[in-house]
């Protein structure tokens, strides 16, 4: 409900595609698409095609968003320093395929040291930059407003399509405090083997490797 309710603020000013994302597990290093929760309303080709080939990891814009808070106006993309010239083609084909011409992107301050959120706000097909660049000229702090209230409402709701136990959730919880196996076993009244097969539970309903994997994916998703 509450992204709907962005994408149709959104759409009133112009911008009718929209693409979300946050993440925990940045680390503050180098982008990587697995740690990041994305949401978007763009024709599902175009997002295959953006994440699957990688065309955001060498994009300039990328190192931009990673390193700075605020709004990037698309007019601003050639004062960037040079990325990747392979990825920057690629990106620029697949754009002018789906009708992508003109927009903006806001990266929002970070609310722990390597928590970092953007949205892409895309214009629709029959704007151009100089009349994105216009409208934020003139309504920016208000669009902007909008946005920083959805992302921290956003942030704080449980989300995904993970949907942990309540005895999983509590084993994770007790991981991410240092508890070990034993530990957890005699808080929770329960046998070593009973407590690693929730956690195993928890893995595999995560699709992650490690249980240090699940509590940081477990915690991306407001799950625990």
């Amino acid at each position: 409900m509450l992204w709907k309710l962005m994408c149709g603020q959104m759409a009133a000013y112009g911008f009718d595609r929209l693409l979300y994302g946050i993440t925990r597990m940045s680390e503050c290093g180098p982008f990587d698409p697995d740690g990041w929760m994305v949401t978007g309303t763009h024709d599902a080709t175009y997002l295959q095609r953006l994440f699957e080939d990688g065309l955001l990891r060498g994009a300039r814009v990328t190192d931009w968003l990673l390193a700075h808070s605020g709004t990037f106006l698309w007019s601003r993309y050639d004062d960037l320093p040079p990325g990747d010239p392979v990825v920057e083609f690629r990106l620029r084909e697949l754009r002018r395929a789906h009708d992508i011409h003109a927009g903006a992107v806001v990266s929002f301050p970070p609310t722990s040291p390597c928590t970092r959120g953007v949205i892409s706000l895309t214009a629709r097909a029959d704007l151009d930059q100089r009349l994105v660049d216009d409208l934020w000229h003139e309504m920016g702090h208000e669009i902007e407003a909008q946005l920083q209230y959805f992302h921290l409402r956003y942030l704080s709701l449980p989300f995904g399509p993970y949907r942990l136990t309540k005895r999983q959730r509590q084993v994770l919880e007790l991981v991410a405090r240092g508890h070990t196996t034993q530990d957890m076993a005699e808080r929770l009244g329960l046998t070593p083997a009973t407590i690693d097969k929730h956690l195993r539970l928890a893995r595999e309903t995560l699709d992650v490797r490690t249980t240090a994997q699940a509590v940081l994916k477990a915690s991306l998703y407001n799950q625990i």
